[in-house]
């Protein structure tokens, strides 16, 4: 894959990540949706592939970090359980705009 396509798809990587991760924050979202499960691994899986490739150990770190909070994250969305009380005014917010 040449240099510049490779830019591009990690850009479009970074705002796939940051969406799904985003939209997992609301339980409403996160329990029937299947868009932000799906750009979250997208993006998360080619973050990783970047960061192996040029040998950057701490991010390869922090991406395996919060992919595992991710993880965490989606568990307590499907098991109900909330510890995101503190931000509930946004994923209320996050609700109302997104059906």
């Amino acid at each position: 894959m040449s240099n510049s396509k490779w830019e591009i798809l990690k850009w479009l990587s970074n705002l796939c990540y940051v969406f799904g991760t985003v939209l997992l924050l609301s339980p409403k979202i996160a329990a029937t949706a299947i868009t932000p499960w799906c750009v979250f691994i997208l993006g998360n899986t080619v973050l990783f592939v970047n960061f192996i490739k040029q040998r950057n150990w701490p991010f390869v770190c922090l991406s395996i970090f919060f992919f595992g909070w991710d993880i965490i994250t989606i568990i307590s969305r499907l098991t109900g359980f909330e510890y995101f009380s503190i931000i509930l005014p946004y994923i209320q917010y996050l609700e109302k705009i997104i059906p």
